[in-house]
């Protein structure tokens, strides 16, 4: 019972003794902060390509179609147009169609079709590092997917609901959220190498140290004074 007392009053001097280091060494932790920070910034502006995205969005079903499907069917219907959409001859007649030195794959990865919740609609949204080409893109893709629904479906052309236009800002990186990362990576780097070092020195540095790793009692202590 002792020693387990005792464990836990070594445990609390460890605390605060990590506290009283931390304390000692604030400069450190906020110079690491900076560094942290100022390395996240530059690699954020220098070293990430920025991606812009555009979207367009059309109603999938005509209105000879709507007559004569439920609900239920249409939103069916709803997600075999998102797997059409992004079908091969569809990304092959859009990069047909803008003369784009690009492959199917290379455009696919771009595009993302979805359906957005409750509605006949199909979204699309396309990613680039230029943004008039992430427009161009997810224009040709609508009229594109109109164009081959209405094929498949034999019924009216799906209408266009709102047009793409040109990003102004990217959507990524988030150069804020980076800095704030990057600091706060150095602060815990920075606190795990002082506590490491803190719990890695054995040195006997004081009359506590030797009575409490030694267990003796200290008779006398010499105090030694600095050079001026």
């Amino acid at each position: 019972m002792e020693q387990r007392i005792q464990e836990n009053e070594d445990m609390g001097i460890d605390l605060v003794e990590i506290l009283s280091l931390m304390l000692r060494k604030w400069w450190m932790i906020c110079l690491s902060l900076l560094i942290g920070a100022s390395v996240a910034f530059g690699y954020t502006k220098f070293f990430v390509t920025p991606q812009y995205q555009a979207s367009s969005m059309i109603y999938v079903l005509g209105k000879s179609a709507g007559e004569s499907i439920n609900v239920q069917l249409s939103r069916q219907l709803t997600s075999d147009f998102i797997t059409l959409a992004k079908s091969r001859p569809v990304i092959e007649n859009v990069v047909d169609k803008l003369g784009l030195d690009m492959t199917y794959e290379e455009v696919s990865r771009m595009i993302v079709v979805e359906n957005p919740a409750d509605t006949s609609m199909l979204k699309t949204t396309v990613t680039s590092v230029k943004p008039n080409l992430a427009k161009d893109l997810a224009n040709a893709m609508s009229d594109t997917m109109a164009d081959r629904i209405q094929e498949v479906m034999a019924t009216d052309k799906p209408s266009v609901v709102e047009k793409a236009i040109e990003p102004q800002y990217p959507v990524t990186p988030n150069t804020t959220k980076n800095v704030i990362l990057g600091g706060l990576l150095g602060v815990i780097l920075m606190m795990g190498i002082l506590v490491m070092r803190f719990l890695m020195d054995d040195r006997i540095k004081n009359q506590e140290d030797v009575e409490r790793y030694l267990q003796l009692h200290v008779l006398a202590t010499i105090p030694v004074e600095k050079r001026r």
